[in-house]
């Protein structure tokens, strides 16, 4: 089955630095079958016998074992990650102000503090946002997220998840 895997804080801001073509090489040594990467910020396609579970746990122990970094990895199937971006309510706005904050479970609704122009809604096991004002200056954190809604979260902007898409065929 092929899989997409959106690994959280990889070579962000100087920190837990992974070479991506060193990255392929242990994924692939690791039993996951052509493994693809886009951009630098953990984002992976393969291919595997196993369940999307154990496929993170792969990702995971790569990562702690040879590059020694510990980071929370979501793994999802082509069908997935379709229904998400096809739910996504924001989907018509700039996707570059949108973004999918993907969720180890799926959360109660809630206000949360400090939000001004920014709009949510959740989905299965993920939350949809929309910035018209762009991310950069929002108080709508993955870690405000997480911490409110007490969920482990990755997030991507709607460009990064389309181009998953495409990678996954």
């Amino acid at each position: 089955m092929k899989y997409t895997s959106f690994i959280r804080g990889i070579n962000v801001s100087g920190k837990n630095i992974v070479k991506m073509a060193d990255f392929r090489l242990e994924l692939e040594k690791a039993g996951l079958e052509d493994v693809q990467t886009y951009i630098q910020s953990g984002n992976v396609v393969s291919n595997s016998k196993s369940e999307s579970e154990e496929v993170s746990k792969t990702i995971v122990g790569v990562l702690k074992d040879h590059f020694d970094v510990n980071v929370p990895v979501m793994t999802m199937d082509l069908d997935y990650l379709k229904k998400v971006i096809a739910s996504n309510p924001y989907k018509n706005e700039d996707p570059k102000k949108t973004a999918i904050g993907f969720l180890n479970k799926t959360p109660e609704m809630m206000d949360l503090p400090g939000i001004k122009d920014e709009k949510y809604a959740i989905g299965d096991q993920c939350i949809y946002l929309f910035y018209p004002s762009g991310m950069g200056k929002s108080k709508l954190s993955n870690a405000l997220i997480e911490k409110k809604m007490e969920v482990v979260s990755t997030m991507r902007n709607l460009n990064t998840c389309n181009k998953m898409l495409d990678l996954m065929g």
